[in-house]
């Protein structure tokens, strides 16, 4: 796999173009002025990235899976690692002395930096867990095709040219829940949810304003090119239902993060 240079991680970081934002929000049924689009723009950049870097890691020349994972172990080691020193409830007075040191250099941002630090640092933690969760996958899937392989040497082959080489479902599963679902939230002051007709209905296709959004995404920012319908109703209830209680918990934690910055009990 070629490594992202710098240039192109910062082309890639650049926030989506206005014009894109403001056809995104109205697909939603929401007025351009009822959103900050600058700010919902920059949002729309990580996603983005995460997607043009998921296409890379799909080509053949992709990073083993063992050394993917052995990168990723390490930096969630170090990672936890700081996030536990930094935020540990023990030895209150010695991570008190800590803290004033930081806030003296944080003369306009100060506590709100130190929060946004401490919430950075978890979601490094959580990115490290999804490669590493990936790469075990790869791994686990690789040898049971070894030993389909050995046992069944016909079946094997057949099957080779119907299963893929990567798991796209998956990687888009992640954007939808862990990575555009909190910006839908966040934005648009709603919860990322789908709802579903009754059976008087018919039809039961899963619908709402934030599969409008997700379809928007899709359209406009070319998220998974080459993929047959990536994003579909079903597709995208069935990432929220799989990560509700998931994002439920790190919500929680994350809230404790704050509070134990701003000496809640």
């Amino acid at each position: 796999m070629s490594v992202w240079s710098l240039s192109k991680l910062l082309k890639a970081a650049e926030p989506v173009d206005e014009d894109i934002v403001k056809r995104i929000v109205q697909a939603v049924g929401l007025a351009a002025d009822k959103v900050d689009l600058a700010a919902l723009g920059a949002d729309l950049a990580r996603p983005r990235m995460s997607a043009d870097q998921s296409r890379e890691m799909s080509s053949s020349r992709k990073i083993p899976p063992s050394k993917r994972m052995g990168h990723a172990k390490t930096i969630r080691g170090h990672a936890e690692k700081l996030f536990s020193a930094l935020s540990s409830t023990h030895e209150v007075d010695a991570r008190f002395e800590f803290w004033k040191l930081i806030l003296s250099r944080q003369q306009d941002e100060g506590l709100k930096a130190l929060t946004e630090f401490l919430l950075f640092l978890r979601l490094l933690i959580r990115d490290a867990d999804q490669i590493i969760s990936g790469a075990d996958a790869e791994i686990q899937e690789k040898k049971n095709a070894e030993k389909l392989l050995e046992s069944s040497p016909g079946i094997a082959r057949s099957l080779h040219l119907f299963y893929p080489l990567y798991n796209p479902p998956e990687t888009v599963s992640w954007i939808i829940a862990w990575e555009l679902a909190p910006i839908y939230e966040k934005h648009f002051r709603r919860r990322a949810t789908t709802s579903t007709p009754s059976q008087a209905a018919g039809k039961r296709t899963p619908r709402g304003p934030f599969v409008q959004f997700m379809q928007a995404d899709q359209q406009h920012l070319n998220l998974f090119p080459g993929e047959e319908n990536p994003v579909s109703p079903e597709t995208i209830a069935t990432a929220l239902a799989r990560t509700k209680s998931q994002r439920e918990e790190q919500a929680l934690k994350d809230d404790g993060v704050r509070k134990l910055l701003q000496g809640e009990s």
